[in-house]
């Protein structure tokens, strides 16, 4: 007997769409991946988004390290300008050129030779080394001797009378070691000539080979300082300091 359908039910029936069938409900229901053209024009769009996004973050990186070098450099000068203003000295260091209380880390002797401190080693921002009279430290929260790259930071002095460049005596500055923290042995973590000269237009004088921020040897061949070696960069803190 065949069934009968009421108005409502016949309305209701006309009005929902039927499902696909034959071929393309075959094609719609069966598609198992991307074909090949979908495949290269995501690609595509991948690699447009990647060259246009790399350059910025890479040179956002670079930045953040610059301000950061310049950051460190001016709290290690602020902190070391208090403990002179407390002690009338630099550093623990006796009236004939040696270094009381020489402990590893640092080193010097006789009047001309350099004073080397790897900074996060036995400094007097930290410590009172030599019983300095007035010593009120620590003078920094922490001490840092990882440059952004990887390199050293170092403190020298250095008697530069008779070199064949300007001097002013006993100069105090901070050294940018391209010799990497993590593995001395290692000379690569140096700051690339690029960044140093975006380093010298932002606190000095833009030149590379004068000024109080120098690169040691630039241009090749030329040196720029009396007690430095290779691609180091040096930052001067203080002139004729004894």
């Amino acid at each position: 007997m065949k069934k009968s359908f009421t108005p409502l039910e016949k309305k209701y029936a006309i009005e929902q769409p039927r499902s696909p069938t034959g071929p393309i409900r075959k094609r719609f229901f069966n598609r198992t991946g991307f074909t090949l053209i979908e495949l290269i024009v995501v690609i595509a769009i991948i690699a447009v988004l990647a060259a246009i996004i790399a350059p910025n973050a890479f040179r956002a990186i670079e930045k953040a390290k610059v301000a950061e070098v310049i950051g460190d450099f001016k709290a290690l000068k602020a902190s070391m300008y208090c403990l002179y203003a407390d002690t009338g000295k630099w550093m623990a260091r006796e009236t004939n050129g040696k270094i009381s209380n020489a402990q590893p880390g640092r080193y010097g002797g006789a009047e001309d030779e350099a004073i080397f401190i790897k900074i996060d080693h036995y400094f007097e921002l930290m410590t009172d080394l030599g019983n300095m009279p007035g010593w009120d430290g620590p003078y920094m929260e922490k001490l840092k001797a990882k440059t952004p790259w990887g390199g050293i930071y170092v403190l020298q002095s250095y008697h530069c009378n008779g070199a064949s460049i300007d001097y002013k005596g006993w100069d105090i500055w901070l050294e940018l070691e391209d010799y990497c923290y993590d593995n001395p042995s290692d000379d690569s973590c140096g700051v690339k000539e690029k960044i140093a000269k975006i380093i010298d237009r932002k606190i000095d004088d833009g030149d590379l080979a004068k000024g109080e921020f120098r690169r040691c040897i630039y241009p090749e061949g030329q040196r720029n300082w009396c007690h430095c070696s290779s691609t180091d960069t040096l930052w001067v803190i203080v002139h004729n300091a004894w």
